[in-house]
């Protein structure tokens, strides 16, 4: 999150550096990778390199990224969408043929296409709330890991706990706000709700059990 508010700021400047009189020509022209390019071509030449090659290497850049980072999600929706539908030892035939790799791939690709042909308001207001809740999951993977260590967990605990409130208020006003608008949001609100809950009480179940033993592995070096 850190680094993503960095290239925030970074990408701010380096447009900044661009006329308010050319800007919207340069988002017209080449959309904003121009503008950027332009940009940060701008921010290069104060270091004493040239502007069209600065310009050239900054949009290569911002392509490759985009390519690499389109083939890494494109992967992980493929192995995620594979968990779901395939179970280890209990092959059905509907599960493999949906399990099969270019299956797989078909389909994440076929709903991220479906997600792009509106506008990236479509799918963009759930973005936070799923940022969320990945937040109190790592928390909450980090709280698990101290409490089978024997150790004090409240330093996590409390942030976790704040996490899973935040995202079930944020998903509480997100489908409030698109029911009958965007029920694509409502979907996938509900769906994260859901996650979220299943989180919530396996937090629950973690943090509730076995209170005050200590962990077998400690046990059996203090009876050494």
């Amino acid at each position: 999150m850190l680094i993503e508010g960095l290239l925030a700021i970074c990408a701010i400047i380096s447009v900044a550096y661009v006329a308010a009189d050319k800007l919207p020509a340069l988002l017209k022209a080449g959309g904003p990778v121009n503008a950027f390019s332009q940009g940060t071509a701008t921010f290069m030449t104060a270091l004493g390199l040239d502007f069209n090659l600065s310009k050239e290497f900054v949009a290569l850049t911002i392509s490759a990224f985009a390519l690499t980072t389109l083939d890494t999600a494109t992967r992980l929706g493929r192995f995620i969408f594979q968990e779901l539908v395939t179970r280890p030892g209990k092959e059905q035939p509907i599960a493999a043929f949906l399990g099969n790799r270019y299956v797989a791939t078909a389909i994440t690709i076929a709903l991220a296409w479906y997600m792009s042909i509106g506008s990236y308001l479509t799918i963009w207001p759930i973005f936070g709330t799923a940022n969320q809740m990945l937040a109190a999951l790592s928390l909450l993977a980090i709280a698990a890991w101290l409490r089978k260590e024997n150790r004090k967990t409240f330093m996590v605990t409390i942030p976790m706990y704040f996490m899973f409130a935040v995202t079930f208020c944020s998903l509480g006003q997100l489908i409030y706000a698109n029911l009958g608008k965007n029920w694509l949001i409502v979907g996938i609100s509900a769906g994260l709700a859901v996650l979220s809950a299943a989180l919530f009480i396996e937090a629950y179940r973690v943090f509730s059990n076995d209170k005050g033993q200590i962990p077998n592995n400690l046990q059996a070096q203090n009876q050494e």
